[in-house]
This record gives structure tokens, C-alpha cells and sequence, in this order.
């Protein structure tokens, strides 16, 4: 046979170990080898093989601990399937109710209660357009949460949120079918709703504030470009808009509360008043440490409207016209020299980092 054919013959095949022949072992230790060649010994091959053991550990080795996903917070879930269905549900029967409330057609709306019960602390109809449009958002919202992407941060943000929305739906729609109702019992239990969803309204919103910056850090380290500017627009900034609005709703409805279980325009007014000004208060609070011009923007306008509101009835200044115009002209101010500061570089940021 000639010296070419034998060297085929004992080279090994890839999917078989250095020094094993495709024919086995036994083939392998009576296959002659090529001239000049020194068979190897079995130490060398348990050094060969100790070596490359050693090698695939130093590579299974793990390196430092990583650090924790967003998506592993407690009240957050990795698994958003389940919370798009609900989101969609819930919102589905908000949407009936505010159509079923706004429209008159089962009870009164809500611009005739406040006519029968105002005019203190009542702001103006036109108003509650801003309901609408935070409706609006939030439809857009889950419309575009059923949509597939691949960059992460619809996700990121729907496990951020949880189920915060649907509480705020829930407790803002129970505070709607009980104030257009118009009944004693109705209007006094109407602002444990409203309460509750204004409270819902802040934490969702303080939470998104704290914890969207470590969701672009996530984002970014996962080789994504972190959260768009339509994220901002479709989750962040309608749960501002309510945050701002419910404020001043929660003030509104106190008062009519107060009006019909004591039966005194002084007593509504004062708890009115004072009300206006403590949420006046947590409005700050909220606007320097978040920096959100568009939650500013909100309470302004509901203090805006509670003072125009006041012209539609009589000529004199009522002291919760006053209030709701210092009040309005503080966050107005505020809230202009956050949305000309950092506030514009920041969404300019998130702007370019989306397109």
C-alpha cells in the first residue's frame, strides 16, 4: 500500500477525540504509524486531556454577579401577557362608562350636577376635556401594548405600571356613576373614589418618574436603544395629565360632599379652599422633584377652570375664585420655568435617543 493511503487511513474523523480513530480503539492501537513518527504516550494524552478540562472550567467559570433587572422588582412581572388583557378589558368598560355618563343618556351629566350643586370650588365645563384626552392616551396606550416590538421598552414600561391603571379606572369610573347619579349618598361617598384614584394617579406617576431612568440603563446595557419619545407620550404623560386633573376633581368633590351633608355654602367653602391649597402644596412637592411640566400644566388648568367659573355666576370675587388664581398663577409660573429648563433638554434627549 502505498506511504499516502496509510496516512489517510489513520487520520481521525472531526466528531471523534484527538487519538480515537473512527473505527474504535481496538483499530486504533494496531494502526501502524507514519514513518518518522513517535507513538504518544499515555501520560502526554492525560495531560492533553487534564489541560483542556481545566480550560472548558476556566470558561464555565461565572464572572461577576450581574446587576438586578427592572423586571425583577417585587411589583413588577416579567410576564406582561396576562396584564394586556386585563388592561384591555378594563379600559374596554371605563370607556362604556364615560360614554354612558357624558352623553346623558342613562343619568345626567356631569356639567348639570355641578350646575344644581356649584358654584363653589366647581370648575368650568369645558374642563373636563382633559378627562377625554388622558382617555384618549390611554387607548392609544393599550392599543399600542398589543402590537409586537422587539426593542423592549413597551414591556419595561406595561411591568413598571402593573396594574396601577386598572385601579385608576376602576375608583376614577365608581367616582363618575356616583357623582352624575346625583343622590345624597352618592355625592358623600363620591370622594373616597376620588380620592383613590388621585392617589393612584401620583404613585403611578412618581413611580415611572423614579424608575424609567434604570429602565434605559437596562435597555441599554440589553443592546437596545432605551425608551422612545412615543413612549413618554402614550404611558407617561396621560397618567400626568389625571394625576393633575384628580387634584383638583378631589377638591370639587369634598366640596359638594360637604355641601350636601351640611347643608352651609361657608362650611363647603372653607374645606374647599383649604383643600385647594394643600393640594396646591403636594402639586409643588411633585413638580420640583420630578420636574413634570405636563402634571403641572394639569393643575393649572383646573385651577384656571375653577376660576373662570366663577364669572359665569356673579360679578363679585368669591374666595375660592381667589385661591384658584393664586394657586393658578404659582404652578403657572413654576410650571413655565420647568418646561423652558432642563425639562426641554430632557425630552430632546429621549427624542433623539428614539429616532
Amino acid at each position: 500500500m502505498p506511504e499516502s493511503e496509510v496516512l489517510l487511513a489513520t487520520v481521525p474523523r472531526s466528531d471523534h477525540p484527538a487519538g480515537i480513530s473512527a473505527a474504535g480503539p481496538e483499530q486504533n492501537g494496531n494502526s501502524r504509524a507514519s514513518p518518522g513518527e513517535a507513538p504518544a504516550s499515555p501520560a502526554a494524552g492525560r495531560n492533553s486531556s487534564s489541560s483542556s478540562t481545566s480550560s472548558i472550567i476556566e470558561e464555565a467559570a461565572p464572572g461577576p454577579p450581574r446587576r438586578p433587572s427592572i423586571w425583577q422588582l417585587p411589583f413588577c412581572s416579567s410576564d406582561s401577557s396576562w396584564l394586556h388583557v386585563t388592561n384591555s378589558i378594563v379600559y374596554f368598560i371605563t370607556f362604556c362608562i364615560n360614554v354612558l355618563a357624558n352623553s346623558g343618556a342613562v343619568w345626567r351629566n356631569v356639567r348639570a350636577v355641578d350646575r344644581q350643586y356649584g358654584p363653589i370650588l366647581t370648575p368650568a365645563g369645558w374642563s373636563y376635556y382633559i378627562r377625554d384626552l388622558s382617555m384618549f392616551l390611554w387607548g392609544l396606550a393599550v392599543a399600542c401594548q398589543n402590537l409586537a416590538e422587539h426593542k423592549g421598552w413597551k414591556n419595561g414600561l406595561m411591568a413598571c405600571i402593573g396594574h396601577s391603571w386598572q385601579v385608576l379606572w376602576y375608583s376614577d369610573s365608581i367616582w363618575l356613576v356616583l357623582h352624575v347619579m346625583a343622590s345624597p349618598a352618592g355625592l358623600t361617598l363620591a370622594p373616597l373614589f376620588s380620592l383613590a384614584a388621585m392617589l393612584c394617579a401620583l404613585a403611578v406617576q412618581i413611580r415611572l418618574a423614579m424608575l424609567i431612568p434604570r429602565l434605559q440603563e437596562e435597555l441599554q446595557a440589553e443592546g437596545f436603544d432605551g425608551v422612545p419619545a412615543l413612549g413618554y407620550l402614550l404611558y407617561m404623560f396621560p397618567t400626568s395629565l389625571a394625576s393633575g386633573w384628580l387634584l383638583v376633581q378631589y377638591c370639587h368633590s369634598t366640596t359638594l360632599a360637604f355641601q350636601v351633608v351640611t347643608g352651609s355654602e361657608q362650611v363647603s367653602l372653607t374645606v374647599g379652599c383649604v383643600l385647594l391649597v394643600l393640594s396646591t402644596a403636594v402639586a409643588l412637592l411633585v413638580l420640583v422633584r420630578f420636574r413634570d411640566a405636563v402634571f403641572g400644566l394639569a393643575f393649572t388648568w383646573g385651577c384656571v377652570a375653577v376660576w373662570v367659573a366663577g364669572f359665569a355666576v356673579q360679578d363679585d370675587y368669591r374666595p375660592d375664585q381667589l385661591v384658584a388664581f393664586f394657586c393658578a398663577l404659582v404652578l403657572g409660573m413654576l410650571t413655565y420655568c420647568v418646561a423652558a429648563g432642563p425639562q426641554l433638554a430632557l425630552m430632546g434627549v429621549a427624542a433623539v435617543g428614539g429616532g
